[in-house]
Parts: structure tokens; C-alpha cells; sequence
């Protein structure tokens, strides 16, 4: 009798492990990434893991310093409201801060890393809070509000015009406020917008909708408001991020396209990475523009050249090690030996007992 039984398993988890974009620091020579409680730094040149900043809890974001005198410090957010900095060379917390709601999205608009705006998660209670949030050494924090007169959570925001500008979507329409004199434009969308994302020192925003078209929006806070359409494909726009010129765009089409901003719907507007065998979530252009590192949905990432050719891919991440996790009382942690790609994997067993592993 034939003893050997087969299994086949879809998306080893159930979920990405990968949940928001992955960050660059120093240039394009480190790239960070949360894999639920754990934040892992590799090298962009060799692939070799760095470190690994462990936490207590899932960790909700991720932000370096621009400061170069602060070139290996990193702060995280973790889903139980605590910020981290860290010494990431070290792997040691410098100082930690404690909110009552989840940060979503923080941005600090001075160079000595102690002022940013920060964005709070909505609870049942209340909306999302868009707060300015003095950071101490001494682990105390002062809190001043900004804009929380929000009529619905919105679906997305960014920041735009060196932190000048803040952009969010509710429902058919997104919302712009001038952060310097506070105003505040109600821009209306021809079809519903998914997603939003600015140009980090122009005043210039890009938003992706549920059919896959992409607007890209001039002159926000002028009378003349200026915006050109460009749309190739029918799916919903997963990511978008703008740096220098280029506009980097991807979703279900599997397909990361990169737009020319001086020449969005011309012969020569865009340049494709395609045949990439996953859907594209998540899109980081390096400070240098010399590298974009995009997260798959089959939990990988791609390191991928301006040339459009991918140069390097990460996969089998890992999660804290679910032992640790138990004996921590974390037990939110997947059992699951996190990292395998989220493609159809196939296990076999034979009758002496010896396991295989494959995929398509």
C-alpha cells in the first residue's frame, strides 16, 4: 500500500507578514522591514541580515533619520502606542514614549528629531488624530492638535511640500490643508480614489483609484488647479510614491510601471518591470533615487534598478520565534514558520516518514 500523502497549502499563514512599506537608511545601503514584532535590517549589496530590533508587540511603522549625524538611529511604532528610538548599529532603545492610541504615520519636521506630526489610529470612540507631538529624552511627550475634524476615517494620507502639506481621502473626495496657513481645499474625484501619496519638496499629489487610473494633481492650493489622468489597466492601484520625477505605480497587474512626471501620457512617459508573478503592495524609493525596493503579495520583496531590472529579492522572512512568543504571553504571533512565499506549496510525507518541500 501506498502511504504517501500530499497537502497543499495556500498563503502559509493566511496573511502578508509585510504590512506597510519597507524603509531605506544610509542612502540605499540598508533596508528595513517589520515582520510583526521584529524589524529586520539587511544589506542592499549583499542581502546578509544586519539585526534585528525585537518588540514586545507588532510593530505599526517605521521612520529613520534624515539627520546625518543621527545616520544609525531608527524609530519604531507598535500597535500597544509605544514609540522607540534606536541605536539600530547596537540594536538598543536611546529612549521610548508611550501614546494611549496607535501611531500610524509620524514625520519630524526638525533636524534634531524631538517635533513631528503624527498621525493616531481611529478607535471606536473617536476619528484619526493629526497631532504635533514634542518628544522629551526623559520620556515625556507634549501633545498639541493640528487637524482632527475629520467627518469620516480617512482611507489614506501623506504628507506633501517638505511636510508643508497634508493630503487625505474621505469617501468621493479628498481633502488638502496648507499646514503653514492652515487652509483647508475640498477636491472632488471623478471616480472613487483609493489611495493618495505626495511629492516629499513639491506641491504636487498623486492619487490611484479602484479601476486603475492615476491622477496626478498641480498647483493644489492655487485657483487653477491642474491635474492629467493616466490609466493603462484596469485593476486597483495597490501603492504610489513620488520622488524627483518619477512617479512609481502598482497593484494587481503584477507589474511595477514607472512615469516620466514631465511627460505622464507621452511616447516615452513610462517604463515597466512587469511579469513579476505577484501583486505589487507596497513601493520605496531610496533618498538617492538609485534603488526601489517594492513588497510583494507572495511575501517577498523586490530590490529593483531606475533601469527597471530587478536586482535582488528578499523572502523567507521570520516572525519572533513562536516558543518566545508563547513564553512572552504574545501569543497574536502565527505559529507558522513565516517566511515561506505565499505561492502554492506542497508537502509530501512518504512511508519512511521523510518530508518534502516544493512550490509552483
Amino acid at each position: 500500500m501506498n502511504l504517501e500523502t500530499e497537502f497543499e497549502f495556500t498563503r502559509i499563514g493566511g496573511d502578508s507578514i509585510i504590512k506597510f512599506p519597507s524603509v531605506f537608511a544610509e542612502g540605499a545601503k540598508i533596508l528595513l522591514f517589520a515582520c510583526g514584532s521584529v524589524v529586520q535590517l539587511h544589506s542592499t549589496e549583499t542581502g546578509v541580515e544586519l539585526k534585528r530590533l525585537m518588540h514586545d508587540a507588532e510593530v505599526s511603522f517605521i521612520t529613520v533619520s534624515d539627520n546625518l549625524n543621527k545616520e544609525f538611529e531608527v524609530f519604531t511604532a507598535t500597535v500597544d502606542g509605544f514609540v522607540n528610538r534606536w541605536n539600530w548599529k547596537d540594536a538598543v532603545i536611546l529612549a521610548q514614549w508611550k501614546f494611549q492610541d496607535e501611531v500610524i504615520q509620524m514625520h519630524f519636521i526638525d533636524s534634531t528629531l524631538t517635533s513631528a506630526y503624527v498621525i493616531f489610529k481611529p478607535s471606536v470612540a473617536k476619528n484619526a488624530m493629526f497631532n504635533l507631538v514634542n518628544f522629551h529624552q526623559d520620556g515625556q511627550i507634549k501633545t498639541t492638535e493640528v487637524f482632527n475634524n475629520f467627518s469620516s476615517c480617512p482611507q489614506s494620507f501623506c504628507f506633501a511640500n517638505n511636510i508643508k502639506c497634508f493630503a487625505f481621502i474621505l469617501r468621493d473626495s479628498f481633502g488638502v490643508i496648507d499646514l503653514k496657513g492652515k487652509q483647508r481645499r475640498p477636491i472632488y474625484h471623478k471616480h472613487s480614489a483609493a489611495l493618495i501619496t505626495g511629492h516629499p519638496t513639491e506641491p504636487i499629489l498623486a492619487t490611484g483609484s479602484l479601476n486603475g487610473e492615476i491622477s496626478v494633481w498641480y498647483r493644489i492650493f492655487q485657483h487653477q488647479l491642474s491635474c492629467t489622468i493616466c490609466h493603462w489597466h484596469p485593476y486597483v492601484v495597490n501603492h504610489l510614491v513620488i520622488r524627483a520625477n518619477t512617479l512609481l505605480s502598482g497593484g494587481q497587474e503584477q507589474v511595477l510601471v514607472k512615469w516620466d512626471l514631465r511627460d505622464l501620457n507621452g511616447r516615452h512617459g513610462k517604463s515597466f518591470c512587469a511579469r513579476l508573478h505577484s501583486a505589487v503592495k507596497w513601493i520605496t524609493i531610496s533618498p538617492n533615487s538609485e534603488m526601489y525596493a517594492v513588497c510583494m503579495d507572495d511575501n517577498s520583496v523586490r530590490l529593483i534598478a531606475p533601469d527597471m531590472t530587478v536586482k535582488f529579492q528578499f523572502q523567507y522572512f521570520v516572525r519572533r520565534n513562536y516558543l518566545e512568543s508563547l513564553a512572552s504571553g504574545d501569543v497574536g504571533e502565527s505559529p507558522y514558520p513565516a517566511g515561506l512565499l505565499r505561492t502554492a506549496v506542497l508537502l509530501s510525507c512518504n512511508e519512511q516518514e521523510h518530508y518534502e518541500c516544493g512550490r509552483d
